[in-house]
Parts: structure tokens; sequence; C-alpha cells
């Protein structure tokens, strides 16, 4: 295992919390401190058993970009992504997690992307050789280590058996985001933006579940499209500028898409969406599907080179 942890001072606790010492060049000092506070702060909230820093911030391949184009001012930010081990259910930190997320991104504006699982499911996932546990296992960062259990050997999955679970997804997602979209466009047609913002929402669900599972290794149980987003972040900036969220308008119009999964089938005397709105989504939406079937096709052909 690649987790490397060292006794530090951390008041309160009685374990260990430091970046392991290869990332110590890599990350400029604000950035570990930001680790180090959030990290503190996810194990006074849920009493985790591990805390492990995962993806850019833990391989040293985080970006910070901002251009502007067509006088569209752009932003990508590499999220700060973290592995929540706990003892019992994942599910009964449910509230914990989303007010950690919910608190640094209005507090500090910094997104941060937790992930929270109970030790015998993460366990079961290294044996089944499930290849998100495993790259974590073996590019991730120990930050917090209660010392009760220890993670279970992985077992490396092939190149094809990888290709052969990305192609599984593609063929259930990618034609189900499509057919959702369809169906939303036969509702504009016959004039009922409610159904089909819900099918919009949709189309955008179904085609993150064939992304994170080809490019990440695990579909997390979510409808919510601001937390999908996040964790497909990494993988595609064309897909973030089809709804840049840059201005107060593209925000409105993303919202409205959001709400498609809830307010649009159960709240419609409150809540009002219109057919140009929707209209504007399904076309946009074309866009994304596109991109989404492209990258996808091109990460499983990448399966074969390596």
């Amino acid at each position: 295992m690649n987790f490397i942890n060292q006794p530090c001072d951390t008041t309160g606790y009685q374990n260990k919390l430091v970046l392991k010492n290869s990332l110590d060049g890599q990350l400029p000092v604000g950035k570990q401190e930001i680790i180090n506070k959030t990290v503190k702060y996810i194990v006074e909230k849920i009493k985790p058993e591990m805390v492990i820093l995962y993806g850019s911030y833990a391989t040293g391949k985080w970006v910070e970009d901002r251009y502007v184009e067509d006088n569209v001012t752009y932003e990508y930010e590499s999220d700060y992504d973290y592995l929540v081990i706990v003892e019992d259910k994942a599910e009964n930190y449910k509230n914990q997690v989303n007010h950690i997320q919910d608190y640094y991104l209005r507090k500090y504006n910094i997104e941060i992307n937790i992930i929270c699982y109970e030790i015998e499911y993460i366990n079961g996932r290294l044996s089944e050789g499930m290849f998100f546990f495993s790259d974590i296992q073996n590019e991730g960062v120990m930050l917090y280590d209660s010392g009760k259990y220890k993670l279970a050997k992985r077992r490396p999955l092939s190149q094809g058996e990888k290709k052969v679970i990305a192609q599984e997804h593609f063929d259930i997602w990618i034609p189900g985001a499509k057919s959702a979209l369809e169906i939303a466009k036969f509702c504009i047609q016959r004039g009922d933006p409610y159904d089909a913002d819900f099918m919009l929402h949709q189309a955008m669900e179904r085609a993150y579940n064939a992304i994170l599972p080809i490019f990440w290794g695990n579909r997390p149980k979510t409808h919510n499209l601001d937390k999908l987003r996040q964790f497909g972040k990494p993988y595609s900036t064309d897909l973030i500028e089809v709804f840049p969220n840059s201005n107060a308008k593209e925000v409105h119009l993303f919202n409205q898409l959001k709400k498609g999964y809830v307010d649009a089938r159960y709240k419609r005397k409150s809540f009002i969406v219109t057919i140009d709105e929707v209209s504007e989504i399904a076309k946009r939406m074309e866009t994304f599907l596109e991109i989404t079937e492209k990258i996808c096709l091109h990460k499983i052909a990448e399966y074969d080179k390596e």
C-alpha cells in the first residue's frame, strides 16, 4: 500500500493526520492547510475510521484554469476528493456529509467531494478488484486512521476486465440517456415543460451513470446533478462548458434542470418552468450527450492500448 501515516500533533485525537512526504513538494502550503483543516472537520463531525485523500490533489495532477471565450469567463479548479470510511452504515452520515460540503462551499467557496462507505463494503470491493477503490488504495493518501481496521489487499483488474465493465455501462446508460432526451423533445412538442424537464434531468443523470463508472470506476447513489457534475468534472471540461454556470442566467437554467427530478413532478403549483427554458436545455443536452458518447468511446478504446 502507498499510504503513509506519521505521528503529528492532532489535539483532541490520538490518531495520525498528515500528507505523505511525496506530496510535500507538489502541493502549495495553502492547499495543504485547506486539506488538513478539512479532514479535522470531517473527523469532528463524522468520527470515521479512515479519511483518504484521492484524485488530483493526491496524485499531484490538480488544475487551476481561468480563461475568456466569446466574452464568457470560464473557470476550472480541481475539487478536493475524500473517501470517508465508517464502521456502521454510510447512509447514517448523509446529513453530516452534505453539511460539510455545503459549509466549505458557502464559507470558503471550495468544492469538496466526500464519498462515505462502510469498511465492510470497501474491503469487499477491494477483494473483487473494483478499480475505483483499488486506484484509491494505490494512489491515495491516508489522512486519518483510527487504527481499528485494515484495508483488504486489492485484486488488480486486467485491462480486458476493465474494458468489459466499461462497455457494459456504456451499453446500458448511453442509449438510456438518448431515449430520455427524445422523450423530452416529444413533451416539448406537445407543450408539457414539466415532463420535459424531468426527462432532461434523466438524460444528464444517465449520461453521468455512463461517464463515472467508465472513467472513475464508481457510480455514486445520487440524483443530485450538482454532485454528479462535480464527480465528472475531471474527465471533460467540454461538458462543463455546455452548462457553464458563468452568470445568473446560466445558473438559473441549470437550476431549472436540477429541479426536474423533484419539483417538476411533485411541486407544480409552486415550481414554474417554461417551454422556452426546456427547449434551450434540450438543445444543449444534444451537445452534452454527443460529448459524453465521444469521451466514453475514447476511454474504452484506450483499454486496448494500455
